[in-house]
């Protein structure tokens, strides 16, 4: 449900400027065109009308706009509040079917369970989802901007054996900007102890945080690597670098925020944003995981910089 709700805000959002640069460009034919189809509606709904030439200046009409919206208001919250309790037992309410057979249950492993619970609790807050989303999707978007947007032509001018080398570590850098496993235990808050009272390993307990973060980042950065192999058509031996760089570093930036936040956990909090925007592990994370990005970003730079040089010293 979460998930829905930020797939329509975003596309809400899109529609409203692309509404709003076409209203830039209305000209007067569609603003009488389209006062001529409020009219044409306010006869099907007149309180359309009345709110049109309220606007307009017409108080009687605003008031009587406001009048019958009142009226309709008090007379759908009256009936509601006299029947609130039969409605809201009849939709909690779930009615057991007389010709129900047991059949067999199916269980799951004690790892499974414990993804399971994280997945759910992971799409149930909204700051996390966004905090940590928003690396995996800017990934994809600039990946996707550099490989068919107006990037492309600079990309083109650049050895394809050199942007393969490069285009790795760039996807990692993006992709590693904040792991869900950087809060993965500072998330659970005072109630961590409780967690660790289950009958399972805590190795399966922070076996299903990684999972959850592999499960979000690794098809990030699969789907952005094969972008710029489709842009760029690497050589069999560039496209293999291409994919393991990539998945390396998306396995081994989620095993370094669970470290970290192991170790720098902030439990106590009052509001869920706290963990998630002002933990110290997030910080700390970020800044191990981009310094070795950046280190061992410069041995296969060094392998293509005399080619790479030579284009904008030509």
């Amino acid at each position: 449900m979460l998930t829905f709700q930020i797939i329509f805000s975003f596309a809400f959002l899109a529609l409203y400027f692309s509404f709003i640069n076409s209203m830039n460009e209305a000209t007067d034919e569609m603003i009488l065109d389209l006062a001529s189809k409020i009219r044409s509606f306010g006869r099907i709904y007149p309180p359309v009308s009345w709110f049109s030439e309220g606007v307009w200046g017409n108080v009687g009409a605003y008031l009587l706009f406001f009048a019958v919206s009142g009226a309709v208001f008090l007379c759908v919250a009256l009936a509601v509040g006299r029947y609130y309790g039969f409605i809201c037992t009849h939709l909690t309410s779930n009615a057991a079917k007389r010709n129900y057979v047991m059949k067999e249950q199916k269980g799951k492993s004690a790892l499974a369970a414990c993804f399971f619970r994280e997945r759910k609790r992971y799409f149930s807050s909204s700051a996390y989802v966004m905090n940590t989303a928003v690396g995996y999707i800017m990934t994809v978007v600039f990946v996707c901007v550099f490989a068919f947007g107006e990037m492309k032509v600079l990309l083109s001018q650049v050895p394809s054996d050199v942007v393969a080398k490069l285009a790795p570590f760039c996807i990692a850098a993006l992709a590693n900007i904040q792991p869900t496993t950087t809060n993965a235990i500072s998330i659970e808050g005072k109630h961590f102890w409780l967690t660790q009272t289950l009958p399972v390993r805590m190795r399966d307990i922070a076996g299903a945080k990684l999972l959850l973060g592999l499960t979000l980042s690794v098809p990030c950065v699969t789907i952005s690597s094969v972008i710029v192999a489709i842009a760029i058509r690497p050589s069999a031996l560039d496209l293999f670098w291409l994919l393991l760089v990539s998945l390396l570093y998306a396995v081994f930036g989620c095993v370094l925020g669970l470290f970290v936040n192991l170790k720098l956990p902030m439990l106590h909090w009052d509001h869920e944003s706290q963990p998630i925007k002002q933990s110290k592990a997030v910080g700390v994370d970020l800044v191990i995981v981009h310094a070795i990005i950046g280190m061992d970003k410069c041995t296969p730079t060094a392998l293509g910089l005399k080619r790479f040089e030579k284009i904008f010293t030509a």
